[in-house]
């Protein structure tokens, strides 16, 4: 998996993340973690059992349970939840309680400086005069989401969503309308414990998703996403087979579920939109002391203990999200998710141009049967049209930067055109047919780039 061939590079992980050009840390927000530290608290007491609680505090040598720091609540709020799916939290966490105006956020996607390196963005609620433009569901809650009579927009109540009970760590299909029964229950008096991570088909709706889309993307996004096909490549990244853009998948969670440490398939970036409820996010950047302390894990099958993984992670971050805030999460990023409240969030997986570096770097390597498994199963698109696309885009961006001669090419364009040669040096017999040039002939001109980028530093 990750390759054409079926070859995997053994340690590619050098040139997935650029150290000098990590952004420097924003300043922290008080209120953004006071509102954080309550969420938090108020699901330590409703998820976590008292006596843990009491044993927990006692062990870190404070007097009260709201003297812990934030890193520590969000520690207690998952490690001690028998229900929770995550093996631990990393041993150095740190609160990102920054926000990101809408329109800054799409300002710097736009003008491509947002890489890998310069990490999450957690926005601020959408307003109406500043929002990031994602199209809602007519949804406000559980009781919305099914249709009654007909209406577009709506999931039919015999539609078949993608469902794992975590009660019962069963997985499978399960009908709509079960579903949202279970979830109408109080939480007290549920039997089942419900997270739902279901791609939309047009079978989930009446109508068609064409004439009325349950949600779509912000259009800056869908403009800067590479998973539209290039030119001469019959399928892109996580692509809808009408061309309506990445797939939007829907996530309907209950209190108290969780997902483990991953990286998203084909490591994409990812947004994510709440509707309601609130989510947090365990986040570490694809350095590669993260990526082989995750490949050594997955390649265990994901045991619950480990003596390095997730506790020697680092420079990792702990965030929340509630409704109307989004989370832009860069391509490679390392993360968990829990949910202390019930929760109906919007997820898109894509792919910006300047997070390619993070991305194939991660594509090329072996992840272990389990997620080997995963990739045969939820397949988004052949491999061999992942290099044709590559192809296509490093000939466009050899061609584009040798217009000027002999340029100097941006740190940002060096590392991209960098890691495009390095993906492709063993790709020679898959190209496009459109690609007139032998392949040989593009790396060199690649090579010649870099080489003038290298004398002029």
């Amino acid at each position: 998996p990750g390759t054409d061939d079926g070859e995997e590079d053994a340690a590619p992980f050098a040139s997935c993340w650029d150290a000098d050009s990590v952004a420097a840390p924003a300043p922290p927000d008080a209120d953004v973690e006071s509102e954080m530290r309550r969420l938090y608290l108020d699901g330590i007491g409703k998820l976590v059992d008292g006596e843990e609680v009491k044993a927990f505090v006692a062990a870190k040598n404070v007097v009260a349970l709201d003297s812990l720091p934030t890193g520590e609540l969000a520690r207690l709020l998952t490690a001690t939840n028998s229900n929770s799916e995550l093996p631990a939290l990393p041993e150095h966490l740190t609160p990102l309680t920054a926000l990101v105006a809408p329109r800054e956020a799409l300002r710097r996607i736009k003008s491509g400086e947002w890489t890998s390196e310069m990490g999450p963005m957690v926005t601020r609620p959408d307003s109406e005069s500043d929002a990031l433009g994602i199209t809602r569901p007519p949804w406000h809650s559980f009781a919305d989401v099914l249709t009654k009579s007909g209406e577009k927009r709506k999931i039919k109540p015999g539609a078949m969503l993608k469902c794992a009970d975590l009660n019962g760590i069963s997985k499978g299909d399960r009908r709509a309308d079960w579903i949202f029964r279970e979830f109408a229950r109080p939480p007290e008096e549920r039997e089942h414990l419900l997270n739902c991570i279901h791609k939309t088909e047009a079978s989930d709706f009446f109508g068609t998703m064409g004439d009325a889309p349950i949600a779509s993307m912000p259009t800056a996004l869908r403009e800067a996403n590479l998973s539209e096909p290039l030119a001469g490549v019959r399928e892109g990244w996580w692509r809808t087979p009408t061309g309506a853009g990445p797939p939007l998948f829907l996530l309907f969670s209950m209190q108290g579920t969780s997902m483990s440490y991953h990286v998203d398939l084909w490591a994409t970036a990812v947004l994510y939109h709440i509707l309601w409820g609130a989510k947090m996010f365990v986040c570490a950047p694809p350095t590669a002391v993260n990526l082989r302390l995750l490949q050594q894990w997955q390649e265990l099958n994901e045991p619950s203990e480990h003596p390095d993984f997730p506790g020697k992670l680092e420079s990792a971050q702990v965030l929340t999200l509630t409704a109307g805030q989004s989370l832009l999460l860069p391509s490679g990023w390392i993360h968990a998710v829990f949910t202390p409240l019930d929760s109906c969030v919007l997820g898109w997986n894509w792919q910006p141009k300047q997070q390619l570096p993070a991305a194939l770097s991660i594509v090329r390597a072996s992840w272990g049967e389990m997620t080997k498994e995963i990739r045969q199963e939820q397949r988004a698109f052949p491999i061999s049209e992942l290099t044709k696309s590559m192809w296509t885009l490093l000939v466009e961006l050899t061609r584009e930067l040798g217009r000027a001669g002999a340029p100097s090419l941006t740190r940002q364009q060096a590392n991209l055109v960098r890691a495009l040669a390095s993906y492709l040096c063993k790709r020679c017999n898959v190209t496009p047919r459109e690609v007139k040039q032998q392949p040989h002939e593009v790396l060199a001109r690649a090579d010649k780039l870099l080489a003038h980028t290298v004398a002029g530093e």
